[in-house]
């Protein structure tokens, strides 16, 4: 494994440099898409598969020698919006593209799975089952995931389970983390329209002082899971984004104001807990108190996001106790659940599916937190990420090819897996 690992690493150390300095926004990833199957090609990829909502998503297949299961191995191409002009100096790579950078390891990643399609193409000979490689638009928006599983190319291909990897900033260079069960929560967005009437400054007794009523709307959102709600046993975080209470000058107190942030839980967000009202449900109720409250209307929606994201338990027992046996870093299993969301587990509602945290932390890199500015990658994670991906497809395609009822009997061992 570590000369196969060493003989296709140059593959990944050109993918990370290019996406990196050229990063492209959800279902805009033109120049990625070409320089993804560009490279496929040339490794021998020939059959690839057209989604028809996702048109920048490139999806391939490799046939092993050897019957087996079909398992998908799954990455994102998208990069994110900076919350400055340009990416920060001394970083290594850069983005090229100011107001725009790859701060959730997208690229890497990718350029990671790259890597994983020129080794599988080294090892075609030996290879057990079909490998779908499915490299995937739009993960930062909606649109990537949901849209591919409602096209139903993974079940056309016979899909039988999905993997994907995950940086995780400040978890060490040469371990990996995997959480059993459901892990990430579920997102909703919402967006709420405030309208009353406006005054002078000097007045505001005149108007209904929207600043003010929009502050305790703010306010009273914050609030609500810690006040409403068991968050012990029903985890809720409710955060508002964004606030906009404009006025054409200084001396006018405007009669409107836009609300909007994000819902984040463990449950659908539309649906009783319990026997409990829903938290959409909620929030209307404490809307509908505060306009009455302060004389003004309001408009809420909410929209669904993903859903919350979920390792398959059974899968996991099975595959981490091998994953353990041979792959050559530290597995590390964890307990802990998390408030961020992807949309991974769309997949994880239709297959059974692993997704596992790649360590990225050495040196001072791979300490700042995705999504921000700072997030940064050490480039020793990336024969980790490979092999990793590697011992998860051998894993997988041998042993989702028997029954599991027959593995669970101690008919299979899976000794080779």
């Amino acid at each position: 494994m570590e000369e196969l690992v060493r003989s296709v690493l140059p593959v990944v150390q050109d993918a990370y440099f290019y996406l990196h300095e050229n990063p492209e926004l959800g279902d805009e990833e033109h120049l990625a898409s070409a320089y993804i199957e560009q490279r496929l090609r040339a490794f021998g990829y020939t059959e690839f598969f057209h989604s028809p909502s996702a048109p920048t998503a490139v999806i391939s297949r490799i046939v092993g020698a050897e019957a087996g299961a079909t398992i998908a191995l799954r990455c994102e191409l998208d990069a994110r919006k900076l919350s400055t002009a340009v990416e920060p100096e001394g970083h290594e790579p850069r983005s090229k593209i100011d107001g725009t950078m790859h701060n959730c390891g997208h690229d890497m990643h990718t350029a990671i799975l790259l890597g994983v399609a020129k080794a599988l193409q080294l090892q075609r000979a030996t290879l057990t089952g079909t490998v779908v490689l499915l490299f995937q638009p739009a993960e930062e928006t909606v649109g990537g995931a949901p849209l591919i599983v409602a096209d139903g190319i993974l079940d056309t291909l016979g899909v039988k389970a999905v993997f994907a990897q995950h940086c995780e900033p400040d978890l060490p260079v040469g371990m990996a983390g995997i959480e059993p069960g459901t892990f990430l929560a579920g997102s909703a967005y919402f967006h709420l329209d405030l309208r009353g009437s406006g005054s002078h400054a000097a007045h505001p007794e005149d108007g209904s002082d929207m600043p003010v009523v929009a502050s305790e709307v703010v306010r009273m959102l914050s609030a609500i899971p810690g006040r409403t709600f068991d968050i012990a046993n029903r985890p809720v975080v409710i955060s508002v984004t964004k606030l906009v209470c404009d006025s054409l000058a200084l001396n006018v107190i405007a009669p409107e104001a836009t609300i909007a942030g994000t819902v984040r839980s463990f449950e659908n967000p539309f649906q009783e807990f319990e026997g409990k009202p829903s938290i959409d449900e909620i929030i209307r109720k404490r809307l509908d108190g505060l306009a009455a409250s302060f004389g003004i209307s309001y408009k809420f929606e909410l929209k669904a996001g993903s859903p919350p994201c979920r390792n398959d338990e059974d899968l996991f027992t099975e595959v981490v106790s091998r994953l353990r046996k041979q792959w050559d870093g530290e597995v590390v299993t964890k307990t802990d659940r998390y408030m961020n969301s992807e949309d991974f587990a769309f997949y994880t509602e239709k297959y059974p599916c692993l997704y596992v945290s790649l360590g990225i932390a050495k040196d001072e890199l791979g300490t700042g937190g995705c999504h921000t500015n700072d997030f940064t990658i050490h480039p020793d994670c990336m024969p980790f990420g490979i092999s990793l991906m590697l011992e998860l497809t051998h894993i997988g395609t041998r042993l989702l090819a028997v029954p599991r009822a027959a593995r669970l009997k101690g008919r299979f061992s899976c000794v080779d897996c």
